[in-house]
């Protein structure tokens, strides 16, 4: 193959022997563009990179990341490189797993369409806000068919480095994991269902009412048979009050085998707290079912106030990455560190408010870098966006770090991930490039 630069230039030479000098030298610059998209090889490496595996607490300096069909292939200082594979240069850049958002709500349309009003206390002040609260009642919603009737603009994640999103919507819902692995400039609302069926979400009040959802569905359908009113399990009833208990064998349709796992501890709840208190209330509620496990989605200030009456060994709190204060005091506390200190299990919740991914897209990962500058390690922050958030949504084997075999979501960031003016400068998804900064 000839290139066209040595055919352009090489009539200014003055012997044929040193044009065809200049042609062999081009030449192999070419063919490392051309002869991959002949063959149709999607090889991609990344060189020369701080790359962070998160299977070991030190990253590889001046490593070498080898991917093929969407996935890490090797990666270490001594991996080969293929002659056809796409190559980026990783010098003093240092590249992570793609982040998890272990919590990322769905705003559905109808949510605020309600003529209900409902009364809020922010400091000691009353205000009056439209819609109606959204506490776990009514039917269950399934995310996974939510999410196909409405487009969903994905490029705020993409921008602040979220590959994967564990998708809840409010209320009582049957949460859903996604990857925008369809994803396009011309397309931005593709996405691709990771896992249709993930955990029970519950969005929960210190309100009797509220309450009652877990109390009812938690006990074994045979225990709630002949009861009535608001307290009557909607797995039984599908929401009606006045429905009497079910007429069906225990255990026998879908929505109460759900329950039934979360009984036995087969999967976890997804709790939505709005005040500490809440806490209190439903972990007396949980005292009668030890085997139950709960990811609760808190504020750090709730999680500081009720931390001591969570039970460690089944909960994981889902926090936000930020500093908060104690409780009726104007003192500060990085709840994050403080967990890990206390070890209680915990992950942070990235996207929660979308208009938070919109305003960091410049620096994603400042609001990490400030807990660590206040107690965190760096490797913990790194975890609880990764490789945490994966273990929890049960994808431990295939994302939330870079290993052989590991699906290659990967951010490469244009200097150490943490440091104040640090930008993602390359997202791939499944190997492919889908933003460049």
């Amino acid at each position: 193959m000839k290139s066209p630069f040595a055919i352009k230039y090489c009539r200014w030479l003055p012997s044929r022997h040193n044009a065809n000098a200049l042609a062999w030298a081009v030449l192999p610059v070419v063919s490392w563009i051309s002869v991959g998209e002949m063959l149709g090889n999607d090889a991609v490496v990344i060189r020369n990179a701080t790359i962070h595996t998160l299977t070991d607490p030190k990253p590889l300096e001046n490593a070498t990341l080898l991917i093929e069909d969407g996935k890490v292939k090797s990666v270490g200082k001594d991996t080969a490189i293929p002659i056809d594979a796409q190559i980026l240069d990783g010098t003093n850049k240092h590249v992570t797993p793609g982040f998890l958002s272990v919590f990322y709500p769905l705003t559905l349309q109808a949510e605020n369409s309600s003529e209900e009003t409902r009364t809020v206390v922010v400091g000691g002040r009353t205000f009056t806000l439209g819609g109606r609260s959204p506490t776990a009642r009514g039917p269950l919603q399934k995310v996974s068919e939510l999410i196909r009737k409405d487009a969903i603009d994905w490029r705020p994640l993409l921008r602040s480095g979220i590959t994967t999103a564990h998708v809840i919507a409010p209320g009582y819902s049957y949460t859903a994991i996604v990857i925008p692995s369809n994803y396009s400039e011309e397309n931005p609302s593709e996405l691709k269902v990771l896992k249709e069926d993930g955990f029970l979400g519950v969005t929960v009040t210190n309100n009797e009412r509220s309450l009652d959802l877990l109390r009812s569905n938690l006990k074994p359908p045979s225990s709630n048979r002949g009861s009535r009113g608001p307290s009557a399990s909607p797995a039984n009833n599908s929401g009606n009050a006045g429905a009497s208990g079910p007429s069906t064998p225990p255990e026998s349709s879908d929505e109460q085998k759900l329950w039934a796992e979360v009984r036995e501890g087969t999967k976890p709840i997804v709790i939505n707290c709005n005040n500490a208190a809440t806490i209190l209330h439903v972990e007396s509620i949980l005292k009668e079912f030890p085997k139950a496990k709960v990811q609760w989605i808190v504020n750090g200030a709730d999680a500081y106030a009720a931390r001591q009456s969570i039970r460690k060994d089944q909960s994981v709190l889902l926090l936000p990455p930020r500093i908060d204060l104690i409780p009726n005091s104007r003192v500060r506390v990085n709840v994050p560190a403080l967990a890990a200190k206390e070890k209680i299990p915990f992950a942070i919740a990235l996207g929660q408010r979308s208009i938070d991914l919109t305003e960091s897209q410049a620096s994603p990962t400042f609001a990490l870098g400030v807990l660590i500058k206040t107690g965190l390690s760096e490797f913990e922050a790194l975890a609880s966006v990764t490789s945490t958030p994966a273990k929890l949504l049960g994808l431990e084997k295939t994302h939330g770090m870079i290993a052989p075999g590991s699906q290659a979501d990967l951010i490469l960031f244009d200097g150490p991930p943490f440091d104040v003016a640090t930008e993602i400068e390359t997202l791939l998804l499944e190997g492919k490039v889908v933003y460049e900064n």
